[in-house]
């Protein structure tokens, strides 16, 4: 029973929302939009009060030239200040606030430092002990120029800090330390 139901009480929503909506035409129809309060004055009703249709429609001012006229050409453009005093777009209607340029400025970036010198460009060829005295033989990559060093002596802006069986230590001025192996 309950299944059956459903479709009639649906047919029966449908048929109610029919007759109202007949009922309201046949009212308007009938009354023209007008209604009658109990003292038998005439009122309109909500549906009749349109401005826009009531009101008479504006007209362009046309001009003797044949243009149309422009109500803004006689302003002064500075009567208009408030636009730029009150912008129409900030929520605030307030100009934004002037920059302070009383603000400290920020401290001045120093400068990079400059680049460390590139190591020697030289390759440790072999090294001869005599006793106490080392001495290392060094080539030059850039001109293929051998050269003969011992601790002390200085190359560019290396200077040679130890002489080993295998290998020299070159310390730069800065302190900066650079090894030069013998390849195997």
């Amino acid at each position: 029973m309950t299944k059956n139901r459903a479709p009639w009480l649906i047919l029966i929503a449908l048929a109610m929302g029919l007759l109202l909506w007949l009922d309201r035409g046949a009212r308007q129809a009938g009354n023209e939009g007008k209604s009658r309060s109990s003292n038998g004055v005439v009122m309109l009703s909500p549906i009749d009060r349109n401005p826009a249709r009531d009101a008479p429609a504006a007209r362009p001012i046309h001009l003797p030239d044949g243009g149309l006229d422009n109500p803004l050409a006689e302003l002064d453009i500075e009567s208009l200040s408030a636009t730029v005093e009150r912008p129409l777009f900030a929520p605030s209607r307030r100009p934004a606030p002037a920059p302070d340029l009383t603000a400290a400025a920020p401290p001045p970036i120093a400068p990079p430092a400059p680049p460390p010198p590139a190591p020697p460009n030289y390759t440790l060829l072999g090294v001869i002990k005599d006793g106490g005295r080392a001495v290392a033989l060094l080539r030059n990559r850039d001109d293929g120029r051998n050269i003969r060093v011992e601790a002390g002596d200085v190359i560019g802006t290396w200077e040679i800090a130890n002489v080993r069986a295998a290998a020299v230590s070159l310390r730069r001025a800065d302190g900066a330390l650079h090894e030069l192996r013998l390849a195997k």
